[in-house]
């Protein structure tokens, strides 16, 4: 058992091992690329590739699979709506399926509703934190390791 420390949430199982996973990060903003790189390095994922743009991102997805994208929304030309729409429906997808995280300083409740509606697993919102980005990470993996019911 893990000792644990106050005000922090110690993990009592690991369903997935962080490091093993590879994680494709979108923006356009280069200091937030180089925070998100870091805060990930940090909790255990050392696969992290970074993107510009949309763009940029979709080309890297078609050589190279990722196992979760963090995505920035408010990019140009093509925001981070438009890149979860054409990893989801998108013809060429690489991989539709691709569990999302999507940041964003915009937060209102419609906003979170049609990030959702679009395909986005997890919305986070800006300014970042080791703790949430870890909660969404582990929520993701955490969900995609239970067992499925078929009947």
């Amino acid at each position: 058992m893990t000792p644990a420390t106050p005000g922090k949430a110690v993990p009592r199982h690991h369903v997935t091992p962080l490091q093993h996973l590879s994680v494709l990060v979108v923006d356009d903003n280069r200091h937030m690329l180089n925070l998100v790189k870091t805060i990930l390095h940090a909790i255990g994922i050392k696969n992290v590739r970074l993107a510009s743009d949309a763009a940029e991102a979709f080309n890297e997805l078609k050589h190279c699979p990722a196992d979760i994208i963090i995505t920035d929304w408010n990019m140009a030309p093509l925001d981070g709506l438009d890149f979860v729409r054409l990893i989801r429906k998108g013809s060429d997808s690489p991989n539709p399926s691709v569990p999302i995280i999507m940041l964003t300083g915009r937060t209102e409740m419609r906003l979170v509703l049609e990030a959702h509606r679009e395909g986005v697993n997890e919305v986070l919102a800006k300014p970042v934190s080791i703790e949430a980005i870890y909660s969404r990470i582990r929520a993701i993996t955490d969900a995609a390791a239970l067992p499925r019911i078929v009947n």
